[in-house]
């Protein structure tokens, strides 16, 4: 079943006039449906629909169907504060999904723009320090450069060899210890 949208400002309205406004719709909507002017409809047409929307079924399709045929239901009843409260509490329902189908939209373009920022940063890191091949190739420069060092002056310590080897390469002597072995260590095995 399906109704023409209810203008928002009708939920301001207190529960009983809602509930009246939903039947009017109900009528309405139905009268069209059937090819009937809703203002000039026969009496035993309208009065047919309320006996129908009186013994409407529980449509367990969907959340939003058996609330407002439920809401619908109340009302052809005479039931109007109960069906104009019920159709304000669907429609809050409504709009705390619609509120959480938003955010979650949201979370979903902050992860575009997360891969996006992530993906800048690899490609900023890799023009400042390369590739992880070419990281791999350098710091097996280190390597080779400690060893030099060490065989042309074996009486300097691992400190001084990694000092000496930072000034050379124009980085850290903790760049150097993280990226080397200590080739005294690898002497004596």
């Amino acid at each position: 079943m399906r109704l023409p949208p209810i203008p928002p400002e009708s939920f301001n309205l207190p529960d009983e006039q809602l509930g009246k406004l939903l039947l009017g719709y109900f009528i309405a909507a139905n009268a069209e449906k059937a090819g009937f002017d809703p203002f000039t409809m026969p009496q035993q047409y309208a009065e047919r629909i309320l006996q129908l929307a009186r013994e409407l079924p529980d449509d367990h399709s969907s959340a939003e169907n058996d609330s407002v045929l439920l809401a619908v239901r109340l009302a052809a009843q005479g039931k109007f504060d109960a069906a104009g409260n019920k159709l304000k509490a669907h429609m809050h329902h409504a709009a705390m999904f619609m509120a959480s189908v938003d955010m979650v939209s949201n979370l979903k373009e902050d992860t575009k723009a997360g891969v996006k920022v992530r993906r800048s940063t690899k490609l900023g890191h890799e023009a400042i320090h390369g590739n992880e091949v070419e990281k791999i190739t350098r710091w097996g420069k280190y390597q080779e450069y400690i060893n030099e060092l060490f065989y042309k002056n074996p009486h300097l310590s691992y400190s001084d060899l990694q000092r000496e080897a930072a000034k050379h390469f124009k980085v850290s002597a903790k760049t150097i210890q993280r990226r080397t072995a200590n080739p005294k260590e690898s002497e004596q095995s």
